[in-house]
């Protein structure tokens, strides 16, 4: 048995003692190193590392503030992530397992006021809202690899959007456009858009790609964007990655700001809020590390 972080995140693995191919242990998280089986073989031990997932907000490219470094904005012991700004900009809607398990909160804008939502839900593969309200957007394998379905918001039969690969996906503003990122599967990775009506897709930003590949959000002007770099793959690495803009007008790319705080490598991890103000994050802070305990091991 050992640690490796062959798959991208460090978990636990075991071999046979004649050779063979590495399997994954099923039921350990991430972070996990240093297992130890009792002599008996039911009980396995083993160290954790715990990473703190927040929500921080910086300054968008329509703030008149001055820049200032990102501000710890939704916040608790336990991961709090993926953070999407309401149409009208007054509520944050967020994941997080603060009560024991992953479900939906609502909070000010502010961070301020937080309610939880749902007491029995089930991961859900990164829903979205069309335009006009009518669709919710999410991303499923149920045919056997990952793409962008849609079905009623009012209730209905799925169908799918796209047929080349997909995941998380987000209308543009005027509801034209839907953008998608590819990062599951065999498909070409990187940002794509296809008109919500139908048509061919079209490669946006290709560097997006990675478990950073949902961190993206279109606005009017163009589409702010998390970059991959060396390091950043890491959870605890100190490497920061870079928060950049692609303007419509001409393409062109800009840094914004780095990221100090590595982001969190679930999706969707960006939001900006609609007067292009304030935007959203999910960062990680080091919290130390568990000895964690499995009965029944077999």
């Amino acid at each position: 048995m050992f640690s490796s972080d062959r798959i991208g995140v460090r978990t636990l693995w075991r071999i046979a003692a004649s050779g063979g191919s590495p399997q994954q242990l099923t039921g350990i998280g991430e972070g996990a190193f240093l297992p130890s089986v009792s002599r008996q073989g039911n009980r396995l031990a083993y160290v954790q590392n715990v990473f703190d997932p927040n929500i921080w907000r910086l300054n968008g490219i329509s703030s008149d503030r001055k820049r200032g470094p990102p501000v710890k904005l939704i916040a608790s012991t336990r991961e709090d992530e993926g953070a999407q700004y309401s149409p009208d900009g007054k509520k944050i809607a967020f994941q997080s397992d603060r009560s024991g398990r992953y479900e939906i909160w609502v909070c000010e804008s502010d961070g301020r006021n937080t309610v939880q939502l749902t007491f029995d839900s089930n991961m859900a593969g990164s829903p979205s809202w069309s335009h006009d309200g009518k669709w919710i957007y999410f991303g499923s394998n149920r045919t056997g690899d990952w793409q962008v379905w849609k079905m009623p918001s009012a209730g209905g039969q799925a169908v799918p959007v796209t047929r080349k690969g997909g995941a998380v996906a987000f209308e543009s503003p005027d509801g034209k456009l839907l953008y998608y990122s590819k990062s599951l599967g065999p498909s070409e990775p990187g940002l794509w858009r296809v008109p919500v009506e139908g048509g061919e897709e079209v490669p946006v930003i290709k560097s997006l790609k990675g478990e950073l590949a949902g961190y993206w959000a279109v606005v009017d002007q163009g589409i702010y964007f998390v970059e991959p770099n060396e390091g950043s793959r890491q959870l605890n690495s100190a490497a920061p990655a870079a928060l950049k803009f692609m303007t419509f007008a001409t393409g062109q790319i800009s840094q914004i700001t780095l990221l100090q705080n590595p982001p969190w490598d679930h999706n969707p991890g960006l939001s900006v809020s609609p007067d292009g103000r304030w935007i959203l994050y999910t960062g990680i802070e080091p919290g130390g590390s568990d000895i964690m305990m499995m009965e029944n091991f077999h």
